[in-house]
């Protein structure tokens, strides 16, 4: 889920699951993203049974028994190996080296969760996802829009929605669906759930508004939490928390037109 393959750097902290429980900090955009990938790789895999499946950025790969189950051919790369020696694949995803002959056009889904973030030259990368699809192939896509720095210092973007469109339309990628995850009020969520307060100084009013405002942020985070199923108010706005995406990749004669 980094840009570089380097063997000498510390494996990061990988995703094993994509639950968490409500109490977690994260846990929005955790489900959030995880219920997508599942629900776009059963269509897929139920309607093409035995597809090959690349899992880039792959870590300690949360969905393999979940593709292995409902039939497809796992694989997974990531940019070093993982600490149980399952990577398939060590391979960094914006690499400008020749992408070998056996692996191009060899993958009917690709699985790219959580690691776009991590990569500092997109348009080599879909360069790369372009060539590594076969026609008509499908890339599952998520990455975050509003989300703390994380595995830093290897966490270089965020990106709005009109800048996948240019990347798809460079690289003969149609986008078949794009979503929004998390609302605005997931966001003021995560914020309040990772806001710490200080006092400005010893006193006992800057002490005891310290103590308000930690027990506002927290009243309020928990309002927001539960405000879809328990109250009548939805807190709107423009923020969401994660991009998600599936592109097909097009043939090149329709690519041409």
């Amino acid at each position: 889920m980094h840009t570089h393959a380097h063997t000498n750097v510390p494996l990061m902290t990988r995703r094993e699951s994509y639950s968490a429980p409500k109490s977690s900090v994260d846990s929005t955009i955790i489900q959030t993203v995880g219920d997508f990938v599942t629900t776009e790789l059963q269509e897929l895999l139920l309607s093409c049974p035995g597809a090959q499946v690349l899992d880039i950025g792959c870590g300690a790969q949360p969905f393999k028994a979940f593709i292995s189950e409902l039939g497809g051919g796992y694989s997974g790369s990531d940019v070093q190996q993982n600490t149980q020696n399952t990577v398939d694949w060590v391979f960094a995803l914006d690499t400008q080296e020749p992408i070998a002959e056996s692996r191009r056009e060899r993958y009917a889904i690709i699985l790219c969760t959580e690691v776009l973030e991590h990569i500092s030259d997109w348009p080599q990368a879909f360069r790369n996802l372009n060539q590594l699809l076969k026609p008509n192939g499908k890339l599952i896509l998520t990455t975050p829009f509003v989300y703390p720095l994380h595995e830093e210092p290897s966490d270089y973007l965020r990106a709005t929605p009109y800048y996948f469109r240019v990347l798809a339309q460079l690289n003969s990628l149609q986008i078949d669906k794009q979503e929004r995850g998390g609302s605005h009020g997931d966001v003021l969520s995560l914020a309040l759930g990772l806001a710490t307060f200080e006092a400005r100084n010893a006193g006992f009013m800057a002490v005891f508004q310290r103590k308000l405002a930690s027990l506002l942020a927290r009243g309020l985070k928990a309002l927001l939490n539960s405000s879809a199923s328990t109250i009548g108010v939805n807190a709107a706005g423009p923020l969401y928390l994660s991009n998600l995406l599936v592109l097909t990749k097009l043939p090149k004669s329709t690519a041409l037109l």
